[in-house]
């Protein structure tokens, strides 16, 4: 039995007795049968060409979409980091924006000890706690501070006042 041609462009079938044209070319409509793909050696029909140059189009198409609206997120969150949540810790009840407030602040950091904490409570738009710690002062000596941090919204300790 003998397969038959057909045209992928123009629907005609090849008769064996057309031999007027060569073996890759329609007699009906004068065009290519197949193309060959050169990286894969695979033969595919000639209008696909043109079907797939459409969709690497709309990939292209698509793919500028997709990064203009990933440009605008990016755009409209910029500078919007989260903000550091002001709370107790459950390991030990201490306030980590106060620890990090006093080992930058100290005479000595390496000399910090806390003792004891209060807990954070919501105050004028930020929040309070309380901390008792000790430190070494200016001659060496450890002493013991009983003190209340204030700490705005985005987390920074702005006043720490003796008791």
């Amino acid at each position: 039995m003998n397969e038959q041609t057909v045209c992928p462009h123009c629907q005609h079938v090849r008769e064996e007795n057309e031999q007027q044209v060569p073996s890759w070319q329609c007699p009906g409509c004068g065009r290519k049968y197949y193309e060959k793909d050169a990286p894969s050696g695979l033969l595919y029909p000639a209008s696909w060409k043109a079907e797939w140059r459409n969709t690497d189009e709309k990939n292209k198409v698509a793919l500028v979409f997709t990064l203009a609206i990933a440009l605008v997120v990016l755009a409209t969150n910029w500078g919007r980091l989260p903000t550091p949540s002001v709370h107790n810790s459950q390991w030990d009840g201490s306030v980590y924006q106060v620890e990090a407030y006093l080992k930058s602040n100290l005479r000595d950091p390496d000399s910090y000890q806390g003792i004891a904490w209060g807990k954070v409570t919501p105050k004028d738009g930020g929040y309070s706690v309380y901390h008792r710690y000790r430190a070494k002062n200016g001659f060496g000596g450890y002493v013991v501070h009983e003190d209340m941090f204030f700490i705005d919204q985005q987390g920074n300790v702005r006043k720490a006042v003796q008791r």
